[in-house]
């Protein structure tokens, strides 16, 4: 298991500056690593992996870290796999960090025309993907009248599409967020972290104390 200190997270050195809404969606590791379905398959059909993954163990040591950058009173936005949430690994590491799993968000991706998506999968094929809404503290949505469901297409491996950012926004109706993780900044109130961001000056598009 790797320890806190030796996560290669800018955070873990920046200056404490909390956010009453982080998004995260981390590299998880699939057990079925042979599968060229799996992110850091580099084999039959791909020469190459997504991108690195994490055990569940790794993502939890992480916790008092993230809860360093939460408010008392924040949410948490929790993007996983369906056999994530299934098997509870992805409410584990929720709670690691400090959270409480309360409903799921599912983006539905869709094609040109707006009908699903076919991917992969075991048994059916998924058109899905959760995001869990998760709260710590007394974190109050400032909308009742959203669905828990959002239509939107694919890009590119993983990347999420604006409507989530834009439901996360309005859910909440934060000034500032805080997305783990990250392969964009989604606009000007968000800090965005992660090891595909689109920049080569540092992994950080805005530093966590300003």
């Amino acid at each position: 298991m790797t320890e806190p200190e030796q996560l290669s997270f800018p955070f873990a050195q920046a200056a404490p500056s909390t956010f009453s809404v982080i998004v995260a969606d981390p590299p998880w590791k699939f057990r079925d690593t042979g599968s060229r379905m799996a992110p850091s398959h580099a084999g039959t059909g791909r020469t190459y992996a997504h991108y690195d993954v994490l055990p569940t163990d790794d993502l939890t040591v992480a916790g008092p870290m993230v809860q360093s950058l939460a408010a008392d009173d924040a949410f948490l936005f929790l993007w996983a796999p369906h056999a994530f949430v299934l098997d509870g690994q992805a409410q584990a590491v929720a709670r690691a960090w400090g959270f409480e799993p309360k409903q799921e968000i599912v983006w539905i991706k869709t094609t040109a025309d707006g009908k699903p998506r076919i991917g992969g999968g075991h048994y059916s094929r998924i058109c899905t993907e959760p995001m869990l809404l998760c709260r710590r503290g007394r974190a109050r949505v400032v909308r009742r009248d959203l669905p828990n469901v959002i239509f939107a297409p694919r890009a590119g491996h993983s990347a999420k599409p604006d409507a989530s950012y834009d439901f996360i926004e309005a859910i909440t109706g934060a000034d500032r967020f805080l997305e783990l993780y990250a392969r964009r900044r989604y606009n000007e109130r968000w800090t965005a972290w992660g090891d595909q961001l689109t920049t080569t000056a540092a992994h950080l598009r805005e530093p966590l104390g300003a």
